[in-house]
């Protein structure tokens, strides 16, 4: 097996081990060539960004040739499948596939790679260590520019949490209707032994149990006498044998239960040391857990009822408290001779597990139409009980128009009695809202030719479930989302911080030499011209910085109204006169704490991006308000806090966007216009500039109707601080004496030459440890210290307090290519602090 690049497609490249495509050079680990880590990566090569996603991504990622062979997988689908990354590469992945879903999915998977189509299986894997887990695979193959498969792309997913929620709800749910069924058998049935046969046979049949049986104590031979079972292992009945004293064979859950009166749960037979005398036919019998309940009738226990589970860990607390309220209005009906009491009894347990499991009844007589109708029925279909005749056309009429043809056909089979009746569809309320259910339904009685005459059936309330399954979609896909900004940001911020100290050196010089020149100079125009570009790269580098977050700021109270309004006219002749634009103040405006400037280049952005997505002439209008927002936007928005937000909406009628582009509209560098047209960092720095005020934005647009930007900032509890006008800077000189520490050498000389023209006195130092052996060497004082923030030894804001301890009156001004928490802490400047991003000019 050996490790190399590959490439498919146009030009995507991964890594991985490679078992079959021959025309793939190969390196193994160590040679030349090979590149076994992120460290020799290349930071914008396509195959960093694939295995960085791959590498942190929640799911399972592989590839596969296309002879179906794995040569890649990520970290996370080694873990899925219990094995380290090596293995699963060479892997004969058949066997790990459970028997019972082997034959399937070995089938569908060679279909798909044969007929280049699409694999989508569910299907549980076995670790080497008898794990079981559920999986979701999905792949995809890429077809090459010749037509043929390059490579099978596929993700794979854990589901068993899921899985063992969904059997855990079909579980309980086949609980419910046996519980349903048992308690009508109770209302029906006044002969005991009739009573607990039904029963046995109802909790096998209906509630999915391997056996049931019921026993009563024989006092003279100091056993348990079994009087009723389900018939379904006569043998292991045979051998029970369960004693009623406090020796091994009445240690049992049914010895105990019948002692003490109480449930006794084991929901491990096979580790259980109380239950040594029956483990190994319960065992050969596929017993995995059991439950003994006590029957009272007349203040006296006398009957015991065992159920057993195929599973371990069968009973938990809902089933063990659903099988007392059945066993306990058994012995209830038993009991009183009340028939009212004993209905009103049934009814009301009912009642609570149909509303605790939002599960409904139906039982529907086919010959005349009629229905009788649960009470949570009518709770899930919203309707209010005795205002509509009950029949069956009432509930089939809510279903959704777009389920109603196979819900239909559905229900046609079964009352045809071709197959029982099992799906998930919506329904309609009468007041509009809607409601997933899942619907079940089985023939109950027949006539002499078998043809179905009364149907009982099951709705199940899963509105919940689904509303889940699609925000955990949701959720998925804005964690990968995130990952991928995230991921760029870090890299655009190291790039901006290296780049800004360049940009100093650059621009600082420039204008040093265009102040010697004269305007006629042959160079004057040169110079002036690298002047702008610098400018330019600058604005660029402050854009990936704002992207990032890292952007330093300073923010005010603002009242967003004054904000625009004062903006306006600069907008109006950003977009043109062709464009006109509107600004609908929200009343009573709560504050925000917001730095203006950046505010500034949210809505210079916005209108740009607007101002070329309207052709000819169109409109902008801006809209302030106040909103508050609850738990429940959360569904929708799982990255923001509850509270109040003061929301500013950015409309305009130009031609809009598709699904796809809004997709991608705040990566950086992600631009529809032409090559040369723009930089596709206008929308990103404002993506970057909300989340880094802790706020978030909405965008929807459709395709010739235009588009609206809603943004949200959190309310600040403060009066509003005005804003005064910008002042051009005066040029200063002085004689005071400047200590400027710099361990970047280009850019500590262009600032002692800098500073030195306009008559400063200049000491300078590269390292911080020059920096305080200057200090203890100067006899006169030192009026100001001007430091880089990031240095190897010793940061800035130590640099400074050291300084101070020579000099207790230095002011101090801190610079830096990108921000960091010594002077600013997630990018706001601490009170009082001067500093000075880079590039700057003097």
């Amino acid at each position: 097996m050996s490790w190399g690049w590959c490439c498919f497609g146009a030009g995507i490249e991964y890594w991985g081990s490679f078992a079959m495509d021959k025309k793939i050079e190969k390196h193994p680990a160590g040679e030349p060539g090979s590149r076994p880590g992120f460290s020799d990566v290349d930071l914008e090569s396509p195959e960093k960004k694939f295995l960085m996603l791959a590498k942190f991504s929640p799911i399972g990622l592989f590839l596969d040739d296309p002879q179906g062979h794995c040569i890649y997988i990520n970290p996370r689908g080694s873990e899925i499948l219990g094995l380290s990354p090596e293995e699963a590469l060479s892997l004969d992945w058949a066997p790990f596939i459970h028997p019972d879903d082997r034959e399937r999915v070995v089938t569908e998977w060679n279909r798909a790679v044969e007929n280049r189509g699409v694999f989508h299986q569910e299907y549980r894997w076995v670790h080497p260590d008898g794990t079981v887990v559920h999986t979701h695979e999905l792949f995809y193959p890429v077809i090459g520019a010749a037509g043929d498969v390059e490579v099978f792309v596929g993700t794979l997913m854990d589901i068993t949490r899921r899985k063992a929620t969904e059997e855990r709800a079909e579980r309980l749910q086949r609980l419910y209707r046996a519980t349903t069924r048992i308690n009508h058998a109770v209302v029906q049935l006044r002969d005991p032994l009739k009573l607990f046969r039904e029963m046995c046979r109802l909790a096998v049949e209906e509630g999915g149990f391997q056996m049931v049986w019921v026993g009563m104590p024989d006092e003279k031979k100091e056993f348990v006498k079994i009087v009723a079972s389900s018939d379904t292992t006569t043998e292991h009945l045979e051998q029970v044998n369960i004693a009623l004293d406090e020796g091994p064979r009445g240690q049992g859950p049914t010895g105990t239960a019948l002692r003490e009166g109480r449930p006794v749960i084991c929901n491990r037979i096979a580790s259980d040391p109380k239950m040594a005398p029956w483990r190994g036919n319960a065992l050969r019998h596929g017993f995995g857990s059991s439950a003994a309940f006590p029957l009272e009738a007349q203040d006296k226990i006398r009957w015991i009822v065992n159920f057993y589970a195929d599973e371990p860990d069968f009973f938990n607390d809902e089933e063990v408290e659903l099988l007392v309220d059945v066993v306990g209005n058994i012995s209830l009906a038993l009991e009183r001779a009340g028939r009212d009491v004993e209905i009103e009894t049934l009814n009301e347990c009912l009642l609570r597990a149909q509303r605790f499991a939002g599960l409904g009844f139906i039982d529907w007589d086919l010959k005349t139409d009629e229905a009788v109708l649960s009470d949570e029925i009518y709770h899930i279909f919203g309707i209010e009980k005795g205002t509509m005749r009950a029949t069956q056309k009432l509930v089939a009429n809510a279903v959704h128009p777009d389920d109603q043809k196979r819900v239909r056909e559905g229900l046609g089979k079964t009352v045809r009695g071709e197959s029982e009746y099992d799906e998930e569809h919506r329904i309609v309320r009468p007041d509009g809202s809607e409601r997933w259910v899942r619907a079940q339904a089985v023939p109950v009685v027949r006539d002499e030719n078998g043809k179905p005459e009364t149907l009982f059936g099951t709705v199940l309330d899963i509105t919940e479930r689904k509303e889940t399954e699609a925000r955990n979609v949701v959720v998925e896909e804005q964690l990968l989302q995130a990952q991928k900004m995230e991921s760029v940001g870090r890299l655009a911020g190291g790039v901006a911080h290296d780049f800004n100290n360049m940009l100093t050196v650059i621009t600082g010089l420039t204008e040093m030499a265009l102040s010697k020149l004269d305007h006629s100079h042959p160079l004057f125009r040169t110079l002036t011209q690298v002047c702008e570009a610098a400018s330019r790269s600058a604005d660029l580098t402050r854009q990936l910085l704002a992207f990032s977050r890292q952007q330093v700021i300073s923010p005010r109270s603002l009242d967003l109204n004054l904000k625009i309004g004062d903006t306006v006219g600069f907008l109006r002749k950003l977009v043109g006169e062709n464009i006109g634009f509107t600004h609908i103040p929200g009343d009573s405006l709560w504050t925000v704490n917001l730095d203006p400037v950046q505010f500034d280049q949210i809505l210079t952005n916005l209108a740009i991006n607007s101002r070329d997505a309207i052709q000819d002439t169109g409109e902008i209008i801006i809209e302030t308000s106040n909103i508050s927002l609850d738990e429940s936007y959360s569904d929708s928005r799982p990255d923001f806090s509850p509270g109040d937000y003061v929301m500013m909406a950015f409309t305009d009628n130009g031609f809009g966007m598709t699904k796809e582009v809004m997709g991608k509209i705040f990566e950086p560098f992600f631009t529809t216009k032409e090559r040369g047209s723009g930089t596709g960092l206008g929308l990103a720095t404002v993506y970057g500039i909300v989340r880094q005020n802790d706020g978030f934005i909405n965008v929807y647009s459709e395709v010739g109707k235009g588009t609206t930007f809603r943004i949200y900032f959190p309310r600040f509890e403060s009066a509003p601080e005005a804003i005064g006008e910008t002042v051009e800077p005066e040029l200063i000189t002085g004689n005071e004496t400047i200590l400027v520490v710099e361990d970047e050498e280009l850019i500590l000389e262009f600032i002692k030459e800098a500073l030195g023209t306009y008559g400063y006195h200049i000491l300078g130092a590269g390292s911080p440890e020059d920096a305080i052996e200057l200090c203890e060497k100067q006899e006169t004082g030192i009026d100001l210290l001007l430091t880089d923030v990031v240095m190897p030894s010793m940061n800035g804001k130590e640099l400074a307090d050291r300084v101070k301890a020579f000099f207790p009156g230095i002011g101090t001004i801190f610079m830096s290519g990108y921000t960091v928490d010594v002077v600013a802490h997630r990018s706001i400047l601490e009170k009082g602090v001067n500093f000075v991003q880079k590039p700057f000019n003097l």
